[in-house]
């Protein structure tokens, strides 16, 4: 709950459940990636498929705009530019920003190398899967809030996607919709 309806989000947003097995498959698209985050991208489109009896993603990475997640890897000048209303959440260090995340885009800040960098794209992916929030309970979470570099969905993680992405929730949802949807008591 923590991570579906943190930063002040009051409504579920999550990627529209496929209507049928013959609807097209969701897609990430990544632009100025190098092979390790390609690998990452493709290795988390392979977990989330397993976790999700919802939606699916495309093996098959895109290279253009439309993609229902975009990821842009861009120069730290190129982060200054972008402007403010083109992202909704921005993760930095001091004045050096990391990732700066819309609506279904992540903007990754280039000059990042290892770990940070696959936990930007992580967490950029998982935020445009309807993750706003954080956790302050799991330390191994690639959710939780103090400043982490965990690069792969560990269980709570993964319990996460399999709940928001099940049959029963969908876009739009409160948090009671979503209580008694997965028999959460609610106060």
């Amino acid at each position: 709950m923590d991570i579906a309806f943190g930063s002040g989000n009051t409504k579920l947003d999550r990627l529209p459940q496929s209507p049928s097995a013959n609807s097209p498959l969701s897609t990430i698209s990544l632009f100025n990636g190098n092979s390790n985050d390609t690998a990452l991208v493709q290795s988390f489109i392979s977990q989330f498929n397993d976790l999700s009896t919802t939606n699916q993603f495309s093996t098959n990475i895109k290279t253009t705009t439309n993609a229902d997640i975009v990821i842009r890897f861009v120069s730290p000048a190129g982060m200054d530019a972008i402007p403010k209303e083109s992202y909704t959440r921005e993760i930095k260090s001091g004045s050096v920003s990391y990732a700066r995340i819309g609506q279904r885009i992540i903007y990754i800040n280039d000059d990042l190398k290892g770990d940070l960098r696959s936990h930007m794209v992580l967490r950029g992916i998982l935020y445009g899967l309807g993750f706003p929030g954080e956790t302050l309970k799991y330390p191994d979470s690639v959710f939780y809030y103090e400043s982490n570099q965990n690069t792969r969905l560990d269980l709570v993680d993964q319990k996460a996607v399999q709940i928001m992405y099940s049959t029963g929730l969908s876009p739009g949802m409160t948090v009671a919709n979503v209580k008694n949807i997965i028999y959460l008591k609610t106060n």
